[in-house]
């Protein structure tokens, strides 16, 4: 036998027995490895109160019943995951409530001021907050090196992905804004009108109001409001006998708080000549 092969047959012994050590005598090992078990329970207890609960789902499940057994390389994919999951979703959430936007949440738009705002987004994310910190503390105490070549590898593949994604959000929240700027009363004009006619936007009064309300914008195409992210309902098309004029359509979304507190989104379909 080598003296590499011997090195690395002693670092799994040394492995095996830390393992073995930390199963019995880690608590912030037993305690992470228990919550991540105990995510599918919760997960699973939230899909019984048509909640949408996200803990994680079978993997954290495996990966716990893993840590429970003293795993260094589930410790390092649990603490991978759930620090980055933690972080993107408190990031999420604050940049929602500073944009006095809501969140989708179980198929419905809900703000800081709905409970299913606070259960079922804010409270899994905290949930995995606490799990990173637990993580962090077991790595530590336990002397396990996080950053190995695999994780390396992979923390590169995950950033990449990540800062591709963050690039197309950038792309998309300076087009809203540019077409905003470009059609502030067009925009304005849609607000006034389902804040007019509220609950009773699809009633027959408020359609047939919109074609004249509408109608006097040449660059409005449709105007939807969505109640949900899967309901779009028509307020407005424009008449295609009618003709308009040449140019780029463009797409501009808005959320909009009604006085009963109900959220919805403004979705509409613009023109913009070609002289613009």
């Amino acid at each position: 036998m080598s003296e590499e092969q011997k090195r690395n047959y002693q670092k799994d012994i040394d492995r095996f027995e830390e393992e073995k050590f930390a199963a019995k005598h880690s608590f912030p090992t037993k305690l992470l490895g228990w919550m991540l078990v105990a995510g599918i329970a919760l997960q699973a207890a939230g899909s019984f109160s048509h909640g949408s609960y996200n803990f994680g789902g079978l993997v954290f499940l495996l990966a716990g019943f893993s840590i429970l057994k003293g795993s260094q390389s589930a410790l390092r994919f649990a603490a991978f995951f759930a620090v980055p999951g933690a972080i993107l979703g408190s990031l999420r959430i604050l940049w929602h409530v500073a944009a006095r936007e809501p969140l989708e949440i179980n198929g419905e738009w809900r703000s800081y001021g709905d409970l299913e705002f606070w259960t079922l987004d804010v409270s899994p994310c905290m949930y995995f907050a606490a799990e990173s910190i637990v993580a962090a503390c077991a790595l530590r105490l336990r002397k396990i090196p996080f950053w190995t070549k695999p994780v390396r590898l992979w923390a590169s593949v995950v950033g990449m992905l990540l800062l591709i994604q963050f690039g197309f959000f950038v792309r998309d929240l300076i087009r809203q804004r540019e077409v905003r700027r470009s059609f502030p009363k067009e925009l304005a004009t849609a607000k006034a009108h389902i804040l007019t006619y509220g609950g009773s936007v699809f009633a027959t009064p408020s359609l047939i109001s919109s074609v004249a309300t509408f109608g006097e914008f040449p660059n409005i195409l449709e105007v939807m409001w969505s109640t949900s992210p899967s309901s779009h309902s028509m307020i407005y098309r424009k008449n295609p006998n009618e003709g308009s004029a040449l140019g780029k359509h463009l797409e501009l979304q808005e959320c909009l708080q009604l006085p009963s507190g109900e959220w919805g989104r403004i979705e509409m379909k613009l023109i913009q000549p070609e002289s613009h």
